[in-house]
């Protein structure tokens, strides 16, 4: 049960540069061909925290939370709540980025697997699948 980076919940934004791997993912789950896939619920910390440095209105930060929410129902993503004192302290005993470590460490209390792109993971004890391997390709019509 892999869990998604946060770069994940900003390619769900139209304009971001990785939209057509996020809704190659998508699809990908709408076929089944991926399964069990959570958003831990420190990626959504982070969002909020760089939309804010970003600064985004928290009526804007609002709308995207309440998009990504739909459309994590939409495809029965749930929210892995992992954010406690053993995450922390896991997160701690490495060096990198700090939300980075975080979600390394939920998913090292999961199933040690990240869907990213972030080759950042690659250091931080988990596997990872990158995002570009569900393509930019739009289906082929017939």
């Amino acid at each position: 049960m892999p869990v998604l980076d946060t770069e994940f919940l900003f390619a769900l934004n139209p304009r971001d540069r990785h939209h057509s791997e996020a809704k190659g993912l998508l699809r990908a789950l709408a076929r089944k061909e991926v399964t069990d896939v959570v958003v831990p619920d420190v990626a959504l910390l982070e969002f909020v925290v760089t939309m804010k440095s970003h600064g985004f209105t928290e009526e804007e930060i609002k709308r995207a939370l309440l998009a990504i929410k739909r459309i994590l129902l939409d495809y029965r993503i749930p929210v892995l709540h992992a954010l406690d004192i053993d995450t922390l302290v896991d997160a701690l005993s490495y060096t990198n980025g700090f939300f980075d470590r975080l979600i390394a460490a939920a998913a090292r209390r999961h199933d040690s697997v990240v869907i990213s792109n972030d080759n950042i993971f690659d250091a931080l004890g988990v596997m990872r699948i990158p995002l570009s391997s569900f393509g930019s390709a739009e289906p082929k019509r017939a």
